[in-house]
């Protein structure tokens, strides 16, 4: 199969860039919390989109984005899981 990839210039959202995605990336109507993506992380995720669409296929693309948007969520959710970094930046964690 081959994937043509829209140019950066687009602004295409990962999500546009596989059609039909699973609902699982959405946030879970239960989360209490929402989080946003700095414009760098949002950048290195069209990367890492990209990448991972030509090597791997749109499958596989659509389970890692899921669940990387499932960390996500866990992670605004109970920001507690992460380490603290207290001996680096304060009141950083690390994950």
């Amino acid at each position: 199969m081959i994937v043509a990839l829209a140019p950066r210039s687009d602004q295409l959202t990962r999500l546009s860039k596989l059609q039909n995605i699973d609902d699982r990336t959405k946030p879970k109507e239960n989360s209490m919390r929402r989080y946003a993506l700095s414009y760098r992380a949002d950048n290195d995720l069209d990367d890492i989109t990209d990448y991972s669409l030509e090597i791997w296929g749109e499958n596989q693309t659509r389970d890692y984005l899921s669940g990387l948007a499932q960390c996500f969520q866990a992670l605004a959710d109970k920001p507690d899981l992460g380490r603290s970094t207290a001996e680096y930046a304060s009141p950083l964690k690390r994950y």
